[in-house]
């Protein structure tokens, strides 16, 4: 379950890298503080060093995130096994929203654009299939690698891909 967290929290343009936090969830209806590692979900975390502009970047994205999601990356990411969701919850809960959640949902958030199907299938196409990734075994030692550098390089908004239908689309 934390693995399938980490994948969440790195496609939201987080990482879990530089520690853990305490972070206020709702899981099954009730309001609870967890121990989390998707702490950057609720800023970016000083020990980046990123300048102001990276930060406000990282803010603005932050405003447009669901409650929902957010909550349920945290509970992902829980540093104690017991506070994460089984994968029964997480799969219900992912077939809830990708049931009831609609583009309208987000009307005033500054990104609405990203929430319709084909927006969701072409960033999915983007960062998860066409992505380009570190080996099984992390970043090899010495290799300059570190999270402000990698999160500097994720497009906002995702670049707009080819249409449904077309022979490059999924």
């Amino acid at each position: 379950m934390q693995a399938i967290g980490r994948v969440m929290l790195s496609l939201i343009g987080g990482s879990h890298l530089l520690g853990s936090g305490k972070m206020e969830v709702t899981y099954q209806g009730e309001k609870k503080t967890i121990r989390s590692e998707a702490i950057d979900l609720d800023g970016l975390n000083r020990k980046y060093g990123a300048p102001a502009t990276r930060v406000a970047l990282h803010q603005e994205k932050l405003d447009n995130l669901d409650p929902e999601l957010r909550s349920l990356v945290a509970l992902c990411t829980a540093v104690s096994p017991k506070e994460r969701p089984d994968l029964e919850y997480l799969v219900e809960e992912v077939e809830r929203q990708v049931k009831t959640k609609q583009p309208s949902d987000y009307g005033t958030k500054k990104y609405q654009q990203n929430e319709s199907d084909d927006a969701l299938k072409r960033i999915a196409r983007e960062l998860m299939l066409n992505a380009n990734t570190l080996p099984p075994s992390g970043p090899e030692p010495g290799s300059g690698w570190e999270p402000s550098s990698d999160l500097s390089s994720l497009p906002w908004p995702p670049p707009q891909g080819p249409a449904p239908g077309s022979a490059s689309f999924f």
